[in-house]
């Protein structure tokens, strides 16, 4: 299950508004408790970093951590992988 969904489900009383995202860095609205729920259950929560947007609200920044990126970025790669080896079988 991919992080944002852990978040939604952890009962930290966060709702779809309070992510946002970057590429493929996850933003996630910086409430209470979110950063201790990442320190004890996220692999890499040493590199999240946290930052305030243009109005002032904390935001947190996770790198890598938007999966919709990495879904599209696999599908990409295995359509280009897909037209690669049919070019080849016709030579």
């Amino acid at each position: 299950m991919d992080l944002q969904k852990q978040l939604l489900r952890a009962g930290l009383g966060l709702t779809d508004a309070d992510f946002d995202h970057h590429a493929s860095d996850l933003y996630v609205r910086a409430h209470p408790g979110v950063m201790g729920w990442l320190k004890n259950n996220y692999k890499w929560a040493k590199n999240v970093t946290l930052f305030w947007d243009d109005e002032g609200n904390k935001w947190l920044e996770v790198p890598f951590a938007y999966e919709p990126f990495w879904e599209h970025a696999e599908n990409a790669v295995t359509e280009w992988a897909k037209a690669l080896n049919e070019s080849v079988d016709k030579n």
